[in-house]
């Protein structure tokens, strides 16, 4: 019993070690011997696939398993890494600067708290984005889930990955660039310049925001000026078929 239990203990003592960590010798046999489990099984799987397979079919499927998985690495890198880092960036510079940090102050950012809520609210979007009616975001989106592990890299980099950083990379740069290079010209005051620096990030949103409604205002009078136009003009007007007034005429030639 010693000799059985030797090696899921020291497996569980070398796991907890690295983790610093130095709990009761039971749970390191429960946790070596959850491990060893796990290998043997892995190698069992290994030896009765290689036992049904060919070397071509291997080297196939191996092929393929790693194209699978360098392709999820790379978009998970963008998905679990980048793109929540700069939300995360991006509302600390939004709100929780401007709410917490005094102007004589400096801010200090933390990127495990910035990640984390850009995850947060990373998901909360792709959430809402999901459940709205037909969309952009929503069709790329479903598209990729419907191709499985065979999902082209370049659609989703260029279609939905891609994008997703352009505007996000632009929210975060343009202001500061812009900041930085026009409040000078006018003062030298650092208190000030940080005052401007802060103030550009909810300037550009308002500006964003104000250019969405007037977009969405423009294309609704449109739509609406449209309707009035036809419902005015196009009352007990009949649209006829051309194929069908050329096979009247035919059929019933004039002489």
């Amino acid at each position: 019993v010693s000799t059985q239990s030797t090696g899921p203990i020291s497996t569980g003592r070398y796991v907890f070690e690295w983790v610093s960590f130095k709990p009761s010798d039971i749970y390191c046999f429960g946790v070596g011997f959850y491990i060893l489990w796990g290998v043997l099984r892995v190698l069992q799987m290994t030896a009765a696939f290689l036992a049904r397979h060919s070397l071509e079919t291997i080297l196939q499927r191996s092929v393929f398993w790693t194209t699978v998985v360098a392709k999820s690495c790379i978009v998970g890198l963008f998905s679990f890494v980048l793109i929540p880092l700069m939300v995360g960036i991006l509302i600390r510079l939004l709100v929780l600067i401007p709410s917490r940090v005094q102007h004589n102050e400096t801010p200090i950012f933390f990127p495990y708290q910035e990640w984390t809520y850009g995850l947060l609210f990373f998901k909360l979007w792709f959430r809402v984005v999901t459940m709205l009616p037909d969309n952009h975001w929503k069709n790329e989106f479903e598209r990729t889930r419907n191709e499985g592990f065979n999902f082209n890299l370049k659609r989703v980099l260029c279609n939905i990955l891609l994008p997703i950083c352009h505007q996000l990379l632009t929210f975060i740069c343009l202001p500061y660039v812009f900041s930085k290079g026009i409040a000078p010209l006018f003062t030298s005051d650092l208190a000030v310049k940080n005052l401007v620096v802060r103030a550009s990030y909810l300037s550009y949103l308002g500006l964003l925001l104000m250019w969405k409604l007037a977009s969405f205002l423009q294309s609704w009078i449109t739509n609406l000026h449209n309707r009035i136009r036809d419902d005015q003009f196009l009352v007990g007007r009949l649209l006829h078929n051309y194929e069908d007034s050329i096979r009247t005429r035919n059929a019933f030639p004039v002489n």
